[in-house]
């Protein structure tokens, strides 16, 4: 059985002035430490995005959790925020697992990009809430991780 070892970070309220259709770094988000390079990490962004508007091609924003720069190493951190929510604080929870990560710190940090087109004031925490950042390590005691195995 792991153990979990949790680390909260609180979100600060940040912009940038416009985004494209490849992926750009919004802002960091905080560090937290790994104890154990065998670690699972699950993050998770609990809070609101936002987008001031989009360009006249463009189907929307995704927004994407990184650690040290770098995407999930299992699946896809991802959230998006559609056209017609342009200019509206979205909720929504964004959570991702990390593999293979060293000991010691690590940065958690948004990205986004446009679907088809970009946009302007892509929002991280829009209006200053208690948005956070919630991070899990596993850490294994001894035990090996076993596959799913299907009949």
């Amino acid at each position: 059985m792991p153990s979990v070892y949790p680390t909260v970070l609180d979100v600060t309220a940040i912009s940038i002035p416009n985004f494209p259709t490849v992926f750009q770094k919004i802002t960091d988000l905080g560090t937290f430490a790994i104890n154990s390079s065998n670690s699972i990490v699950e993050v998770t962004y609990n809070g609101r995005l936002q987008v001031e508007s989009f360009n006249a091609s463009t189907s929307g924003a995704v927004f994407e959790l990184r650690i040290d720069d770098t995407p999930s190493t299992k699946g896809k951190a991802r959230a998006s925020v559609q056209t017609s929510e342009a200019n509206l604080h979205v909720p929504l929870s964004i959570t991702g697992i990390f593999t293979g990560l060293n000991t010691g710190n690590h940065t958690v940090s948004m990205w986004v990009r446009g679907a088809f087109g970009g946009g302007t004031r892509p929002r991280v925490n829009p209006g200053g809430w208690d948005d956070v950042v919630i991070i899990k390590e596993y850490r294994s005691l001894g035990l090996t991780y076993l596959p799913n195995i299907s009949n």
